[in-house]
């Protein structure tokens, strides 16, 4: 059994402690595979910082061997900030698998659990990095992190706006006390920021603050150098002042000093000294009187801005989402309503005012939708910030050199999406720097860098989000790729022989499929693309592949911007509504105005230069209510064509119904799985209309044909 580790941490404040550690893993794992490319002052202290952050976070919660390793890579840091170290790929590789360790200790740290893990066999190797410096270790103690009780600082200097300096000089006017007050935290202190934030609480308890330095927006943004200075006008005596900044918790120093503004001669309230209880008090005249403040400190000068951001949980932004495909559906319902009463009694009074709100209506529920989703998003960065250190592990385990471009890290997508596109990329960017990028040696000969590049890319398109990978090697060789499908048994030399080199390609998709010569710890055992795939048709997006040999390949994946509430085309089939994401369609055209043909035996129409195959959704959604024969409206059917990846076709349907927002439901998991089916919605009369999965459609349907069925 493992044994259970207390940690000096409070549950509320574990959030806030992930939070910091992981971004200051991800500092140090970036800026370690900068410094391995260039040597970059900012980037040293950067790193520096980081690692100095953690061990003052490791040392606060009670972490002694997550301190030891940080504070000796720390160490490492300061020697190459004296340049008396220069980094190099062996030195990245010791530091690299130092934050493998500090990661892991992060989680004992969450699931308060110890392993039995040694860690002198990594210091060696850290400080072996050192040896030929001359720069010696420190010791490192946990108590440093710590803090030591509030110690009394000595002097006060503060400079006021000229705003400031008149708020101050009315303050005093009206019979008020100034105080200039200065608090200060440790620099290897357990979350300064929120420090420094309780510090202004508590002056806003004694009195209302006339300046503060740096800001509550500023400390949100953990600008700040650990120290925060106020001015403050109060009716309480300065001991009383010193003893609310004395209750803080992990204050380093704090002081309180009577503040008299410049040009303002010192009255008794601000005298030095402090008053005796006995005497009386000055009071200001009756015109001066001053206004009453609430006991939480507003804020009413220019030098102090108001917080403007919220921690919310992510459940309850699922929850807000929910309630918007509520009103979403709620909202439908009424335009049916509305439609049906302007159908049965023209346009009446009150009818016309149900039209006017549905109106106004419709675009509150429109603008909440869009709100809501933009709360949902995030910045892909915080996927792609973590694949460099796989391609630099990846490229060095097959003996390569390649250089990893990142564009359109700030592209936001919404968090549901971003949590499962992980994996998708990482399988590409393996794959691009295995199979695509050439040896050096190789690419010297061919005329190219010895230095391949992979660029990873993300930028909005339509409504979308476009993510590409791309690299400049040898590109994929169609024939190899046929051969390898034929050697596995996936289709016959005939079918082989038909495909053209796209088609060829796209077989890179399928199960077991590999065109590796020899099976390594990286590749070649024909899992891992149809993976890809898969994953991402489920997620609604797409995935295309060009490759041109010698030159390099693409891969280009397609995913909307949320799963929650999808823009789609109602049509109609036996008189069942189903519902066509509109994203996959391009255009919409009458049966009646095409000529359609026969090609092997399955329908297809001339369009737009080129032969688009049919797909009788009436026949391939068979449904009881058939009856034999189905007859149909001519006038009204109609040709929906869609596009999914490279693959088009147009889809026969009764007639289409209008265009709708729709909130998915998923199917309940009894029906098992649908072909051409991916989940439901309500409609606003409360039927349901099954949404059609595209991706399964077309491959379904393609299927079929070749087993000799009709669709």
């Amino acid at each position: 059994m493992t044994p259970q580790m207390i940690f000096d941490i409070e549950p509320d404040e574990l959030g806030i402690f992930l939070d910091e550690v992981n971004e200051h893993l991800q500092a140090m794992e970036s800026g370690i595979l900068e410094l391995e490319e260039v040597t970059d002052p900012d980037t040293v202290n950067r790193v520096f910082r980081a690692a100095h952050t953690i061990k003052a976070l490791a040392g606060t919660v009670g972490h002694h061997k997550m301190q030891e390793l940080t504070h000796t890579m720390e160490t490492i840091f300061d020697a190459m900030r004296q340049d008396k170290l220069i980094s190099n790929p062996e030195i990245s590789d010791q530091l690299l698998s130092t934050l493998d360790l500090l990661q892991l200790f992060r989680d004992e740290i969450v699931n308060q659990e110890m392993s039995d893990i040694d860690i002198s066999e990594q210091l060696a190797g850290l400080r072996a990095i050192l040896d030929d410096t001359g720069v010696p270790i420190a010791a490192s103690s946990a108590s440093s992190a710590k803090s030591n009780g509030n110690r009394t600082a000595q002097s006060i200097t503060v400079i006021l706006s000229e705003a400031a300096q008149a708020a101050a000089a009315k303050q005093l006017q009206a019979g008020k006390k100034l105080f200039a007050a200065v608090a200060t935290v440790k620099k290897d202190g357990f979350a300064p920021a929120a420090r420094l934030a309780q510090a202004a609480m508590a002056m806003m308890d004694a009195g209302e603050i006339i300046h503060q330095k740096p800001t509550m927006d500023d400390l949100a943004e953990a600008k700040h150098d650990f120290k925060i200075e106020f001015v403050v006008a109060t009716e309480k005596e300065k001991d009383a002042v010193s003893a609310l900044l004395a209750d803080v918790v992990d204050l380093d120093t704090h002081a309180v000093e009577p503040f008299v503004p410049e040009g303002v001669a010192a009255t008794p309230p601000v005298a030095s000294e402090p008053e005796k209880a006995s005497e009386p008090k000055p009071k200001a005249k009756p015109k001066a009187k001053p206004k009453v403040k609430p006991k939480s400190g507003g804020v009413s000068h220019p030098d102090l801005a108001i917080e403007k951001t919220v921690r919310i949980g992510v459940e309850r932004l699922d929850a807000l989402m929910n309630l918007v495909g509520e009103l979403v559906t709620d909202r439908n319902r009424l335009l049916q309503i509305e439609s049906a009463l302007l159908n049965a009694h023209g346009k009446d009074g009150p009818i016309t005012d149900l039209t006017e709100m549905n109106g106004h209506l419709g675009r509150v529920v429109d603008q909440l939708q869009e709100e809501v989703m933009h709360a949902r998003m995030l910045p892909i960065g915080n996927t792609f910030n973590k694949m460099p250190r796989l391609v630099r592990d990846v490229s060095r385990a097959a003996g390569k050199q390649v250089s990893l471009v990142i564009e359109g890290e700030d592209t936001e997508l919404d968090r549901s999406l971003i949590e499962f596109i992980g994996d998708p990329i990482i399988h590409l960017l393996r794959n691009s720097v295995d199979h695509g990028i050439e040896p050096p040696d190789v690419r010297e000969k061919l005329g190219k860098n010895p230095t391949g590049t992979v660029m990873l890319t993300a930028t909005h398109e339509e409504g979308h989000i476009v993510i590409t990978v791309k690299d400049d090697g040898a590109g994929i060789d169609p024939e190899k790729v046929k051969a390898a499908a034929v050697r596995r048994g996936l289709i016959t030399k005939d079918e082989a022989a038909q495909l053209d080199d796209e088609e060829a390609v796209d077989l890179i998709f399928r199960p077991n499929l590999s065109t590796a010569e020899k099976v390594t710890d990286i590749s070649g055992r024909g899992v891992g693309m149809d993976v890809v795939r898969a994953n991402i048709e489920r997620l609604s997006g797409s995935v295309i592949v060009t490759s041109k040999v010698g030159v390099g390949t693409t891969f280009r994946i397609t995913l909307p911007l949320t799963l929650a509430i999808v823009q789609t085309m109602l049509v109609s089939m036996h008189n069942i509504a189903y519902a066509i994401p509109l994203s996959t369609i391009i255009e919409s055209l009458y049966y009646a105005d095409v000529s359609v043909t026969s090609v092997k035996g399955s329908q297809v129409i001339h369009w737009r230069d080129s032969v688009l195959p049919l797909i009788d959704l009436r026949e391939f959604f068979i449904h009881p209510r058939m009856n034999g024969a189905h007859k149909t409206d001519g006038d009204k059917t109609a040709i929906v064509t869609v596009a999914w990846g490279k693959q088009r076709a147009g889809l026969v349907v009764d007639k289409i119904l209008g265009k709708q927002d729709i909130v998915v439901k998923s199917l309940n998991p009894i029906m098992g799985e649908l072909p051409g089916i991916s989940g439901g919605t309500i409609l606003g009369d409360g039927s349901i209309a099954l949404i059609i999965d595209i991706p399964g459609l077309i491959g379904a349907a393609m299927q079929a044909r070749r087993q000799g069925a009709t669709v």
